[in-house]
């Protein structure tokens, strides 16, 4: 049986910003989220045509929590969330096309430092997988790594 040998990611600032961006789109992702299940519980009240009880957490300190909302008022929550909501939408978007001018930038590039990275840090290829895929050895492809990390 053959022991697969973990080696460890490399940590270049071009892969820390792709991280970052990834790490907040998904951010985001949940944030869009919760504001279409606050939507969706503002039009279900709307639909009933009656007051909406729920619980709104700014006011907790001053209002005990309970909080009930007449129709007008559930609609500007609602304006409010799609406006927001909107926002995020845009964010996300925007960062969705840097990271894939960055991973592009990666995965068109020739040189061999690019490959590495896109291989182990977008596509999260082991050492052994790269050096395969890219016919050199593992310890080139550490040598290079190492250069990578010092850059």
């Amino acid at each position: 049986m053959k022991h697969e040998r973990k080696s460890r990611p490399v940590r270049t600032a071009h892969g820390e910003y792709l991280r970052m961006l990834e790490n907040r789109i998904e951010e985001i992702n949940f944030m869009i989220e919760d504001i279409r299940k606050e939507k969706i519980r503002y039009f279900e009240a709307c639909q009933k045509q009656r007051g909406l009880t729920g619980i709104d957490y700014t006011a907790d300190k001053v209002m005990g929590g309970g909080l009930t909302l007449e129709f007008s008022d559930a609609m500007r929550r609602i304006d409010a969330c799609t406006i927001n909501m909107n926002k995020l939408i845009e964010e996300r978007d925007s960062l969705k096309k840097k990271r894939k001018k960055l991973i592009n930038l990666y995965r068109n590039e020739h040189g061999s430092i690019a490959k590495i990275f896109y291989f182990r840090e977008v596509l999260g290829y082991t050492q052994e997988a790269t050096a395969e895929k890219m016919g050199y050895s593992v310890r080139q492809i550490q040598r290079i790594e190492k250069k990578m990390r010092e850059e």
